[in-house]
């Protein structure tokens, strides 16, 4: 797993994570934080390889690489894996960029995080009035594009605490701060009163799957379904009120004040109410919903997980009692023919001025007829003693059991797939982390006693 940021001292660095199996069981453990000169393709592969040589592990055994999915990262001949994590935090980006309702609205709550977090006087006035009123104590958060499920956390802290918001930025104005006024033309509107909540029912969906993506323990059989079934959660929120809605529509009371009607958030005037705002509002959640559905399925495409598919037919019990055998064959071959016969490969040396080319042979990792051979055997298995494993628990069983009684290659295989996964999510922790350790108060640490306290 690789993933590349820069810190606040503007120095580039290349993460590097590795996922292995000892005695049947997978880990993941942050391996270094590599500063590099730049983000070239050529500088990451170098450096990449040194790394692993360093640690004294052969480049040649990798058997899938986990990026961001930056064209910088990507290869072709390993199982390339682009965090779906990631993915599904670009899709709700992309969307957001095609409706300029909708990046106004991300604008304002950036500018609402930089307004309490710039001063701790404005942020002990928000606590207060939130004891005061028996709101939760949250801060107000930043929604950050790059960060997974920052606007979904930038929304629950003002949604949880509205009133709250409303009044602090109500008693700054009244001291003429200029930012609280410009602040107060927008959150008390009534259409972005609703609109904070629809956003909360949407991203709490989004965000509900990201973090299942993130387990550890998930199958490859998960990912489909809770890819489907969260599309079909959205597809319900385009036309029909989630929890937040309801509750946000049950908190306003519609009066009647010198012959027009006005809204009320719990007693608080809101501004602009008019009858045909609903129309605007649904007309807003089913564009917001399309993009997003559309962009989900764009950037999580359905062929990008058929070796996950595969695993999951040979792999997991669960999976291989509920479909043809067929099915389960033909994953066998597709497994034997990635993993267990030679491949051909360019690499390119150098960078764009002074490319050079070198054709090399990559030797397989198992024996496709052996592993097609062995497979009855490892079927029975699953249909009878081992039905009721984890795939998990099947992989460990082969592993530690069977590699030397007649499933020798399906114990290799079972150790790829204990290495295999979805997501990228160790380099962004270390990443935090880094932020963390090499603050404005140490920027001027060393990269190797970063290195060393990432690692602690």
């Amino acid at each position: 797993m690789i993933d590349e940021s820069t810190d606040l001292t503007v120095q580039k660095y290349l993460s590097v994570c590795v996922r292995y199996v000892q005695n049947g069981v997978a880990n993941t453990k942050f391996l270094t934080n590599v500063n590099i000169e730049d983000g070239k393709a050529h500088t990451i592969v170098n450096e990449l390889i040194s790394c692993l040589v360093k640690f004294g592990l052969d480049p040649t055994k990798r058997v899938s690489l986990a990026t961001d999915g930056a064209s910088t990262m990507i290869g072709k001949k390993l199982a390339l894996i682009h965090c779906i994590a990631h993915r599904l935090n670009l899709a709700v980006s992309d969307s957001i960029k095609k409706d300029a309702v909708l990046e106004n609205f991300r604008d304002k709550f950036n500018s609402l995080y930089y307004f309490f977090s710039s001063s701790s006087n404005r942020t002990y006035k928000l606590k207060c009035i939130q004891d005061l009123l028996r709101q939760p104590n949250l801060s107000i958060k930043e929604p950050h594009s790059i960060r997974w499920l920052g606007l979904k956390n930038a929304v629950e802290a003002v949604y949880e605490s509205y009133n709250s918001v409303l009044e602090t930025l109500s008693f700054f104005a009244a001291k003429k701060n200029s930012t609280a006024k410009g602040l107060l033309k927008c959150f008390p509107d009534f259409k972005t009163v609703l609109l904070v909540a629809f956003m909360l029912d949407i991203h709490q969906e989004v965000g509900e799957l990201s973090k299942a993506l993130q387990a550890k323990d998930m199958l490859f059989s998960e990912i489909e379904p809770l890819m489907e079934s969260t599309l079909e959660k959205l597809n319900f929120l385009e036309s029909k009120d989630g929890a937040g809605m309801k509750d946000m529509r049950a908190c306003i009371q519609i009066k009647e004040e010198e012959s027009e009607k006005v809204a009320y958030l719990n007693e608080k005037k809101l501004d602009r109410y008019m009858e045909g705002i609903e129309g605007e509002l649904i007309s807003l959640r089913g564009r917001y919903v399309c993009n997003l559905r559309e962009n989900i399925k764009k950037r999580i495409k359905r062929e990008d997980g058929e070796i996950f598919r595969d695993f999951s037919r040979v792999c997991e019990p669960c999976t291989d009692n509920t479909v043809d055998d067929s099915e389960c064959n033909d994953a066998v071959n597709a497994l034997g023919v990635l993993y267990g016969e030679d491949k051909i490969v360019k690499i390119v040396h150098g960078g764009t001025d002074d490319a050079e080319e070198e054709t090399k042979e990559v030797s397989k990792i198992l024996d496709k007829s052996k592993l097609i051979q062995q497979w009855p055997k490892l079927r029975d298995m699953m249909k009878g003693s081992c039905r009721e494993l984890s795939a998990q628990e099947l992989c460990k069983k082969v592993i530690c059991h069977y590699s030397d009684k007649g499933l020798s290659e399906f114990s290799k295989l079972c150790e790829i797939a204990l290495c295999m996964t979805v997501i990228s999510v160790e380099c962004e922790r270390s990443f935090s982390t880094q932020n963390r350790i090499k603050n404005k108060y140490r920027s001027s640490l060393k990269t190797e006693n970063l290195d060393v306290f990432i690692a602690v």
